[in-house]
């Protein structure tokens, strides 16, 4: 009797696909398979697109490519000229020739993999075999497990706010501005947790160069709202304050609130707008002469 390929329960697809269920499971985990069509109750189904790429898959693990290399390929990361010439060669190292595009690559890389096991726990053939690189090749792009491991930070933090800068930007009332950007870090945070854990982690050591760049990490978080309190504290309004001090406050209460929100779903990020905005930073606002 012909499966239904349209609404396969797993068992269906891993028994045509020839791929185990555990590693259906764990294609869906790294976003290399899309999620269920549907689901009925605690049963999920899936169809003929879910069947397609994991032939794929099975296809490129046959003729030797890593999992990074084929979702890379799935996501059109690659040209399309490279990921035609990497399904065709064994050895997908030899067709990197882009010194930039592979410096991309091993940096989102290894991003995951620190991650997923931690800054001290990583090691260099940890992100070499997420890639399916020699570590010849990684030290033409990188020194050590530090700078790469901090090109990840730099990285994530300078597409964190991309999308929101547009609408603060806009905002002149700086009551909304400072709540847009809470709200835009609120929101950011569950991305960036375990990235910003893991870097004041690898501060506490003994490596000047990894505090420093830590350091250099908060104040760029910190930044774009010294320059508002700067504004604001240059308007007049209130009685004079520190504006880098008030910055790190800020930001200090913010990363302390989205920390909170992550430990369960007591509380939403509209609580944590509302309970940053009663925290007052500023002094009292001036008496009128």
């Amino acid at each position: 009797m012909t499966q239904n390929t349209i609404n396969m329960k797993i068992g269906d697809l891993s028994k045509i696909s020839g791929i185990s269920r555990s590693s259906i499971h764990y294609y869906i985990r790294i976003e290399l398979l899309p999620p269920p069509e549907k689901k009925i109750g605690k049963i999920a189904y899936y169809g003929e697109k879910h069947l397609e790429l994991l032939k794929q898959i099975k296809t490129m693990r046959d003729e030797g490519l890593s999992l990074y290399i084929i979702k890379q390929i799935f996501s059109n990361k690659l040209n399309k000229d490279l990921s035609l010439s990497v399904q065709k060669q064994k050895a997908p190292k030899a067709q990197i020739r882009d010194k930039e595009l592979k410096k991309q690559m091993i940096i989102e890389a290894a991003a995951k993999v620190f991650s997923e096991k931690g800054y001290f726990q990583t090691n260099i053939s940890d992100i070499t075999d997420a890639l399916g690189i020699g570590k010849s090749s990684f030290y033409l792009s990188f020194k050590n497990k530090e700078e790469v491991f901090f090109a990840c930070i730099d990285r994530i933090f300078q597409d964190l706010w991309k999308k929101d800068f547009k609408k603060i930007n806009k905002e002149t009332d700086f009551s909304n501005k400072f709540r847009l950007r809470g709200y835009a870090f609120l929101k950011a945070y569950p991305r960036i947790k375990d990235i910003l854990l893991l870097a004041r982690a690898a501060s506490v050591g003994n490596e000047d160069n990894v505090s420093q760049k830590f350091d250099d990490i908060t104040a760029k978080i910190a930044s774009p709202v010294l320059k508002d309190l700067k504004i604001v504290n240059d308007l007049g309004i209130y009685e004079k304050f520190d504006p880098e001090l008030t910055a790190f406050a800020m930001v200090g209460a913010a990363e302390a609130v989205a920390y909170r929100l992550t430990m369960d779903d007591k509380y939403t990020v509209e609580d944590g707008i509302k309970t940053l905005g009663n925290i007052n930073y500023f002094s009292t606002p001036k008496k009128a002469e």
